[in-house]
């Protein structure tokens, strides 16, 4: 299990400033509060991650009804339920929910989050595992780092072995973040796959994990070397 008493819950990334203004925050949701204030942003981060990968194109595989339905970041009963969800995971299955948000003095604006569980060992008689359940970047946000962010600050604070091994299930359809995972995080298939029902309809995804010979203590190195941008204040 993670060990976090010594760890850090807030960074500011100053060289990575989105607005021309305020550089990027990452937070690790601690308190009950901290779960009720994030949940309208995480709705709305899944509804619009959602439309862009599967409500979009000429064979689109949901509707944007359904998923708004489902995502509604105005709605308060699906506010609560996904605030609920945070507690129920963090207390019941010891995950992490980490955010990035531009700070503003009226009012942040969540531009992405990831959750991340720990993982028995099953592949290959490895030790500790990191699952990814989930990660979703505000569309127009993608490609500034964020995601890089988050998840280098999940495996330097996270209270993770550094020998930890990254898994997570993957969609087809996320054609950018499968090449970062690939070139950046040096994952690979397995070759699993699984069916999972999101807003009625049944998503193909598909298991990687990170190589035998890269931990999230390398991977988080080579993050670092590749991205000055990643250098974090607490």
């Amino acid at each position: 299990m993670p060990e976090l008493a010594n760890q850090p819950a807030h960074l500011k990334y100053p060289n990575i400033v989105l607005d021309g203004q305020n550089p990027l925050r990452v937070d690790r949701l601690v308190t009950p509060v901290d779960a009720f204030d994030a949940a309208p942003g995480i709705q709305r981060l899944m509804r619009d991650t959602y439309t862009q990968l599967f409500a979009t194109g000429d064979s689109p595989l949901m509707q944007s009804e359904a998923i708004n339905a489902q995502f509604n970041p105005d709605d308060p009963q699906a506010i609560a339920e996904q605030a609920q969800r945070i507690l129920d995971w963090t207390n019941g299955q010891q995950s992490q929910y980490w955010v990035a948000s531009i700070p503003r003095e009226e009012e942040s604006t969540l531009v992405g989050f990831a959750k991340v569980t720990p993982s028995r060992p099953r592949l290959f008689a490895r030790g500790e595992n990191i699952y990814l359940n989930d990660i979703a970047i505000q569309p127009e946000m993608q490609g500034r780092s964020v995601d890089l962010a988050l998840l280098r600050s999940i495996m330097r604070f996270g209270g993770y072995s550094e020998s930890a091994y990254l898994v997570t299930d993957t969609f087809a359809q996320d054609v950018r973040f499968n090449q970062c995972l690939t070139e950046e995080f040096a994952m690979a298939k397995t070759g699993r796959t699984v069916m999972q029902k999101i807003c009625g309809a049944e998503v193909a995804m598909h298991r990687v994990v990170t190589r035998r010979s890269t931990d999230i203590g390398r991977i988080a190195s080579r993050l670092e070397r590749n991205h000055p941008e990643l250098v974090s204040l607490q």
